[in-house]
């Protein structure tokens, strides 16, 4: 074999020519395998930390879009809630349901002779006793409300949510809030003008001609005070032969000049400032509404069963 080899190599070199071995391979030496472990080590470090890399920067977008999702969404709640309750705050209508028993030093009291009308005069009172006497009464002339008020609040039925809030604050309810109004009167009583009858019912506007005040309490002390508006008046005498089955319902203008009280204590003056911020400009109406249910009327007193105060929209 030695020989063969020799005689294969040997015209190679005598023509001089050079001899590219195919095919054999090239072992690697010692700085070639140092310097192939440090290429691969290099790139699977590469490797390794564009993963790391790549798993961070997901994990920090994630961690950045839940973080800037809950803070976007506790923002928008905190708006949508302050949005909310300045919308409480700030609209209408505002409504309190009261009522107003005679048996508790509530409702109205009426007296003095004013018109009366042919066939109804049973519906009508003897002006000296208040009481209904066949064919002496007249219809009343003037009116205010009881000793203890017209009526107290039984609930807030439409917002007043500043009111509400002071009088929660201050340990008060509706039932601590009282309204009451001096005495208006049919003036001149002149049929067309201050009262009118179409022949199943009867009409009348009691108007202020004394410059009387309406006064809105809380637990007896004052808080609020304005000038009372004329209150409209409608009544069905139903029987005529009686003055005990008299449907009433009336409902006042509205009432622009509350303030605050001179007297209230300072207590009442917060929930006052409160109501009169419910209130904005709108003016305050009153209303009693009987019709569903006749008032029981003795010596010249009746209820307010279904008494209201408000803003906004009025009932009737």
């Amino acid at each position: 074999m030695k020989n063969v080899i020799a005689l294969t190599i040997l015209p190679a070199f005598l023509f001089g020519c050079e001899i590219e071995l195919i095919g054999i391979p090239e072992f690697p030496t010692e700085e070639d395998a140092d310097e192939t472990t440090e290429e691969t080590s290099d790139e699977a470090a590469d490797e390794a930390a564009d993963e790391t890399s790549d798993e961070t920067s997901d994990e920090t977008t994630e961690e950045t879009s839940d973080e800037t999702t809950e803070e976007t969404s506790d923002e928008t709640t905190e708006e949508t809630s302050d949005e909310t309750s300045d919308e409480d705050m700030d609209g209408g209508p505002n409504t309190m349901s009261m009522r107003g028993p005679t048996g508790e030093g509530y409702g109205f009291v009426a007296s003095g002779g004013a018109h009366d009308l042919a066939g109804l005069s049973n519906s009508y009172y003897n002006v000296t006793t208040g009481e209904c006497v066949e064919g002496t009464g007249y219809a009343f002339q003037n009116f205010a409300t009881n000793t203890n008020g017209g009526g107290y609040g039984l609930e807030i039925t439409d917002n007043f949510s500043n009111l509400q809030k002071q009088l929660r604050s201050n340990g008060f309810g509706p039932g601590d809030v009282t309204v009451s109004f001096d005495q208006l009167s049919l003036g001149d009583d002149v049929n067309g003008e201050d009262w009118g009858w179409d022949g199943s019912s009867e009409w009348r506007v009691y108007g202020n001609y004394d410059n009387s005040k309406v006064y809105i309490e809380v637990a007896g002390d004052p808080m609020l005070v304005g000038t009372m508006s004329p209150i409209y008046v409608e009544l069905d005498h139903n029987d005529p032969d009686s003055c005990s089955d008299d449907a009433i319902r009336g409902i006042s203008e509205r009432i622009y000049d509350l303030a605050i009280d001179p007297a209230a204590p300072a207590v009442n003056q917060m929930v006052g400032e409160a109501m009169l911020d419910d209130l904005q400009d709108e003016g305050l109406w009153m209303s009693v509404d009987n019709t569903n249910s006749p008032i029981v009327r003795t010596k010249g007193e009746f209820s307010a069963s279904y008494a209201a105060i408000g803003t906004g929209v009025m009932p009737f």
